[in-house]
């Protein structure tokens, strides 16, 4: 089903902090922890012309306020659809299939993976694909 936007990101912040008795320091104080564990800076200015209607976030801020407000990032966006994040079962369900075929290990393997920056990122993929030239791994397809 096609979702229609009814209002946007200005509006919705607005709607939150309204509802939850928030000010604008209470929201940088709720994104910073968020902001910190994935590198992305939101400051003052940025909610600022967010709430002005000067600027509409990108992805990754909506992202991280989406995060600290615990709303869904798709209504924040101005979305006809619930406020209210979708919960946990689709990560529940991944982690669950990745187990059931390639065991805990792996599991393990890509939660710290997913916990490296971009360019360590690419260090682990290419001592992999190096590790995969080797003749141990030469009958392997």
């Amino acid at each position: 089903m096609i979702k229609i936007r009814i209002s946007n990101t200005k509006e919705r912040l607005k709607q939150i902090m309204e509802t939850k008795k928030l000010k604008q320091i209470d929201i940088l104080n709720l994104t910073k922890p968020i902001s910190t564990k994935y590198k992305i800076k939101l400051n003052k200015s940025d909610l600022s012309q967010y709430l002005s209607g000067k600027v509409e976030p990108n992805q990754h801020k909506l992202f991280i306020l989406s995060e600290a407000l615990n709303v869904n990032v798709v209504w924040l966006m101005g979305y006809d659809i619930t406020m209210e994040k979708l919960n946990n079962d689709i990560n529940y369900n991944i982690d669950l299939i990745i187990k059931n075929k390639y065991g805990e290990d792996c599991l393990k393997t890509i939660k710290l993976y997913s916990k490296l920056d971009h360019y360590d990122r690419g260090e682990i993929r290419g001592e992999i694909k190096h590790m995969l030239k080797s003749k141990k791994y030469s009958t392997i397809k």
